[in-house]
Formats: C-alpha cells, sequence, structure tokens
C-alpha cells in the first residue's frame, strides 16, 4: 500500500518523535541543585592591600549571571530535575574556616538529601588562576566528584560573554560528568559509501546550536581479564548545519564518513557529543 506524502511525512516524523522520547526515558533524570557563584576569594582579594598588589581586579560581569545560565539550561533538559539553591548564602565564614575550596554549607546539603537531589553543581571564581569552576559535589558524601573550568579571557568579561563561558561549563558537564550523548536517526545524504549529513535526536531543547562540533561515537566491549567494560570510541566528527526545532538537527560529516555509512548499515547504534563551543554561537 502507498501512502499519500502528507501522510507519509506524518508517520515519519511521528517515529522520530517515538525514538526521541524513548531515548529520553531509557536515561535516568539526573536531579541537581544549583548554587550562585561563590565570589569569596575574589572579595577577599579586593581588600585595600589588593588593591594595590592587583589593581586591575574588579568582578567580571559575567559571574553574575553564570548560575542563572545554568539554571535555564539544566532546567530546560529534559533529562535533568533543577532545585534552585541561588537563594542560599554560602557561610563564607564557615569556608574560611575549613580552608577547603571543596567545602559547601551543610544546610544546602541536607536540603538536598531532603529533596532526593543526587548533585550539587557549585560554581566558584579563583582568583588566581583567572577561572571559573563548576563543582559537581555527591550529596551523600558531600565530595566532589567532577568538575568543569574555564579561564576568563582577558577583555572578555561583560554579560554578554557569559553565555559562551556557561556553554562551554555545560558542554565539559555534560561530556565528563554526566556522559550525556544524543542518538544519530539516520543518515539523510550519502556518496560513493560515505556519511555526509546525518539527522539526530539533538535540538533546541538540548540548546543545539549551529556550528557546534561534534563527534560520532559508537560503544564497543572491552575484555579486561574476566570483566567486560563498555568503551566509547569516536569514529568520526561533524558540525550541525541546522537545527531542525526542539528535538532535531541536521549535521554535516566532516570525517568518519565511510565507518559511520558501514556501521549504521549494520544496525549499530551511533550518538553524538558535543566537542567544541565556538564563540561564534555567542
Amino acid at each position: 500500500m502507498r501512502f499519500h506524502k502528507p501522510l507519509e511525512r506524518i508517520i515519519i516524523f511521528s517515529l522520530m518523535l517515538f525514538i526521541q522520547e524513548s531515548f529520553l526515558m531509557a536515561q535516568e533524570v539526573i536531579r541537581i541543585g544549583i548554587t550562585k557563584t561563590d565570589l569569596s576569594q575574589l572579595e577577599l582579594k579586593r581588600s585595600a592591600l589588593s588593591q594595590i598588589m592587583f589593581p586591575d581586579i574588579t568582578i567580571p560581569n559575567a559571574l553574575h549571571t553564570i548560575s542563572d545560565k545554568l539554571v535555564y539550561t539544566y532546567t530546560n533538559d529534559p533529562g535533568f530535575k533543577v532545585v534552585d539553591y541561588r537563594s542560599y548564602e554560602l557561610v563564607s565564614q564557615e569556608r574560611e574556616r575549613q580552608k577547603d575550596e571543596a567545602f559547601i554549607d551543610g544546610y544546602i546539603v541536607e536540603q538536598g538529601k531532603n529533596e532526593g537531589v543526587q548533585f550539587i553543581l557549585s560554581p566558584i571564581y579563583l582568583v588566581t588562576e583567572n577561572e571559573l569552576t563548576v563543582r559537581v559535589i555527591d550529596i551523600e558524601t558531600g565530595i566532589v566528584v567532577c568538575q568543569a573550568s574555564t579561564p576568563l579571557i582577558k577583555n572578555k568579561t561583560g554579560t554578554e560573554y557569559s553565555r559562551y563561558y556557561s556553554a562551554l561549563l555545560t558542554q565539559q558537564l555534560n561530556n565528563r560528568c554526566f556522559n550525556l550523548q544524543y542518538p544519530v536517526v539516520r543518515v539523510l545524504k550519502e556518496k560513493g559509501g560515505d556519511a555526509k549529513e546525518l539527522l539526530v535526536a539533538f535540538g533546541s531543547i538540548q540548546h543545539a546550536k549551529e556550528k557546534q562540533i561534534v563527534g560520532i561515537f559508537r560503544t564497543v566491549i572491552e575484555n579486561v581479564g574476566s570483566e567486560e567494560i563498555e568503551r566509547q570510541v569516536q569514529i568520526g566528527e561533524g558540525e550541525v548545519a541546522m537545527v531542525e526545532g526542539d528535538n532535531f538537527s541536521i549535521v554535516e560529516i566532516k570525517k568518519g564518513g565511510e565507518e559511520i555509512s558501514k556501521a549504521l548499515a549494520a544496525s549499530v547504534e551511533l550518538f553524538l557529543r558535543i566537542l567544541y563551543i565556538s564563540k561564534k554561537e555567542n
């Protein structure tokens, strides 16, 4: 039986949505709490003595909105449940006694436990490194289990750059700390056995943007002694050419087109990760 073209498009689109929703349902929702940016180190450096030694130290405008950007990003990601702790004050006096960058207010930790939070994302500005770091704290142990960092570029600290810095931090958090990945749906364009364009389940909801550089990965099993361990291997690289709404994008393949085509033809599940955030996006 042959469908009319409008009906074919509806069926194909419904199938794509089903793939995307099934993938999201298969991923466990991560419950995170996000605190406001800790500027205590900067405030100490802005004492009268430090103004002589470090006369150019001011509070970068970008720092004021980093926590806002993280809350916005993860609130709009269906893979996360966000609890907003920006209204809580960190106990700077206790931090000073602890002399420990990993320390976080015990009240926030207890609140997180009560609200079922798994991790706290706690941004901090490190003055000596001129670096913005987001620490991921395991709520059960209170230990920093992962972190993302980016230096502030000289003369690039205005509010308009906060999107760029938050994008860099989110990329690191998603890849390094939360192991986020987005499925490849199918090949859209192929030439001589090489994949040229892919449809991927990665859209505006996941903050896909044109010009993002992405890696195409597959999972392989390695036998280590008596154990089988999963390893994620990059087999290609591409660039987001077009964001098609909430759930999908078109990726133009730059490297590994032949291996990608062979893997998909063999029904191997492929997924992408963001490799690079361009300043042009902001």
